[in-house]
């Protein structure tokens, strides 16, 4: 896990540079670092579910499934709130794109 969000990190302040090199405006370029920065999180959501769930498989005690429980919802409304906030910048990004041309 450590790793991933490590080599992710690096990823994501490699293309951030790019797109500053590119010639992109301050505004696209810090909405896309938000845009990627917010995908990384939600795969290492994904992947803690998957684990958590993966736990509970091997430990089966009825507190271990509420709990778990309670974690992958919580999990799931942050990465469905997650979504939709990219989903917005997305499309802020699109109307900064129509307004430059």
């Amino acid at each position: 896990m450590i790793l991933l969000l490590t080599v992710g990190l690096f990823n994501l302040v490699v293309r951030t540079v790019r797109l500053k090199m590119a010639g992109e405006s301050p505004a696209v370029v810090f909405i896309r670092f938000r845009i990627n920065l917010g995908q990384l999180i939600l795969l290492a959501l994904e992947i803690l579910i998957v684990s958590d769930i993966l736990h509970s498989i091997a430990h089966r005690t009825l507190e271990d499934l509420i709990v778990l429980g309670a974690i992958v919802v919580i999990r799931i409304l942050l990465a469905y709130f997650l979504d939709r906030e990219l989903s917005r910048l997305d499309a802020r990004i699109s109307t900064i794109a129509s307004l430059r041309e």
